[in-house]
């Protein structure tokens, strides 16, 4: 086993937390662009 690298966990949190933001915000600006087009 590898040993456990506290600064690799952190940096690979701050990485996926931003793309899961960016896939959220995408969600929402998908919804309202359904609702204009109505």
């Amino acid at each position: 086993m590898c040993p456990f690298s506290r600064e690799i966990y952190r940096q690979r949190n701050v990485v996926e937390r931003a793309i899961n933001r960016l896939k959220q915000g995408r969600r929402i600006a998908t919804r309202y662009e359904k609702l204009a087009a109505n």
